[in-house]
């Protein structure tokens, strides 16, 4: 990935050594576990046993993934909602909830006092609430 190794990247990403692949992907898995872990988080809080089997199986393959060092897991599009679409997962941050508060759309559901975001998007199987719409695995073969 040449790309990656100019200067100028490093520079922009503020970071001393060279930015590499293996790096990106670390940050990227890094990223999916804290999200993993808001979303089990939120499968104990609902008592949805099925859907925390599944998280636990997407964190078990984010190990294996993360162990083979050429890929990454994440959410992405629509269906794998805000928490995937946002920087910064601590929801729970007070300085984060008045941001939040200014917009709109996420006014009422902040001043609620619920656990915020207080929806997900679940994929049912058989009838059952059963995964986590929208992750994926991304690999790059060396």
């Amino acid at each position: 990935m040449a790309f990656l190794a100019q200067p100028e990247i490093a520079k922009a990403l503020r970071k001393r050594d060279r930015f590499d692949l293996t790096a990106m992907f670390g940050l990227v898995n890094d990223y999916t576990e804290q999200l993993l872990r808001l979303q089990t988080q939120y499968a104990d809080w609902t008592g949805l046993a099925l859907l925390k089997s599944t998280i636990e199986q997407l964190g078990a393959r984010l190990n294996e993934v993360r162990t083979a060092e050429r890929g990454c897991v994440f959410p992405l599009g629509w269906g794998a909602g805000f928490l995937s679409k946002a920087a910064y997962l601590n929801t729970e941050d007070e300085a984060y909830r008045q941001i939040l508060k200014q917009v709109g759309f996420y006014a009422r559901a902040i001043q609620s006092g619920l656990p915020f975001p207080k929806t997900r998007r679940i994929v049912f199987l058989g009838g059952q609430p059963a995964t986590l719409a929208g992750f994926v695995h991304f690999e790059i073969g060396r």
